[in-house]
């Protein structure tokens, strides 16, 4: 089994993300430094290799906006890897 890179930690908080400006609704459920895991039944209009923009809140509901790249997606959700802006 091929180890990861960064140690993934369970968020479990309501995501915002767009693509080609159409924005979808999702739930992360874990994030780590690299990517996140998003749980979306809008996953089959994310393709590997297009890349999206994530609006993640934090538990003081701060928002921040990170730039990342779809690497997988199946009927329940899709794998996303930070990208620098």
């Amino acid at each position: 089994m091929k180890q990861r890179k960064h140690q993934r930690n369970i968020y479990n908080r309501k995501v915002t993300f767009a693509r080609e400006s159409i924005q979808y609704v999702g739930m992360i459920d874990n994030i780590s430094t690299g990517g996140v895991h998003v749980i979306t039944d809008q996953a089959a209009d994310m393709p590997a290799g297009e890349a999206i923009t994530l609006i993640l809140s934090n538990a003081e509901k701060e928002k921040t906006t990170r730039n990342a790249v779809i690497i997988w997606a199946d009927a329940t959700g899709f794998g996303a890897e930070f990208i620098s802006s």
